[in-house]
């Protein structure tokens, strides 16, 4: 299901773009369409939007995000043992449930400094997490079932990006900007030794990568250009930082 227009016909140039998605692989799954899953049946849905702001005066400003939830359950009880395996993830000694929610919302504004110059400024944050819980089935009469692991994955990410891009002339382009992404990560997994659950892999931090860029193109002619630049980055995780010339013809 999807919408889009503008807010107002006559006062405003502002204008909104929206999509809603719902899984139907189960239809297709009545079809004894194979999934490379077995009985299991994808299920997600999703919903994206896009705001569009244009101004005379202040420039031009943007706002989108995307929304989404997804699972899928591969369950081994279920698994008839007797037929050939067409499962290609699952395993018929485990029930596995995995769950994942995506997220994403950005903003930018373009405004022209002057009709040859203008600048862009871009601002986003992400989201993503993953859940998964495994059972153990009993592999001789296969009845009895216990959850033995869990994993809990997180990642979020924040971005800046500024750029200013400036046509000199017909025949020279200039363009500068600054990227900064910062990860904030979480990870967890857990499996169960006795009666309780105990860390085997476990981690959390943030880190930051951060890049700055340069360019210069030339118009020889219609047909021959020339680009000149210096690319730089510098991740806090390692201490690294890494220059790098780029020449193009």
């Amino acid at each position: 299901a999807g919408a889009e227009g503008p807010f107002a016909k006559k006062k405003s140039q502002a204008s909104f773009l929206l999509n809603y998605r719902y899984s139907t692989l189960a239809l297709f799954k009545l079809l004894k369409a194979n999934f490379g899953t077995g009985t299991a049946v994808p299920e997600y849905q999703d919903l994206t939007f896009k705001v569009d702001v244009p101004t005379k005066k202040a420039g031009i400003f943007r706002f989108w995000g995307l929304g989404g939830l997804s699972k899928i359950e591969l369950l081994g009880h279920v698994v008839d043992l007797n037929k050939p395996q067409k499962d290609l993830y699952g395993n018929e000694n485990i029930d596995l449930y995995n769950k994942v929610q995506t997220g994403m919302f950005g903003f930018s504004h373009t405004y022209f400094i002057s009709p040859k110059t203008y600048y862009k400024l871009m601002l986003a944050a992400t989201h993503q997490t993953q859940k998964v819980d495994i059972d153990s089935i009993e592999p001789v009469l296969r009845q009895e079932i216990v959850r033995n692991q869990k994993v809990n994955l997180r990642q979020n990410k924040y971005s800046a990006h500024i750029m200013i891009n400036s046509k000199l002339n017909s025949k020279n382009t200039v363009t500068a900007g600054i990227m900064v992404n910062v990860y904030d990560l979480k990870f967890a997994d857990s499996i169960l030794y006795g009666n309780v659950f105990v860390p085997l892999k476990y981690g959390k931090g943030y880190s930051a990568l951060v890049e700055a860029y340069s360019m210069w193109k030339h118009k020889f002619t219609e047909q021959l250009s020339i680009n000149l630049g210096m690319h730089a980055q510098y991740f806090s995780l390692s201490g690294s930082f890494a220059p790098e010339p780029r020449a193009g013809i």
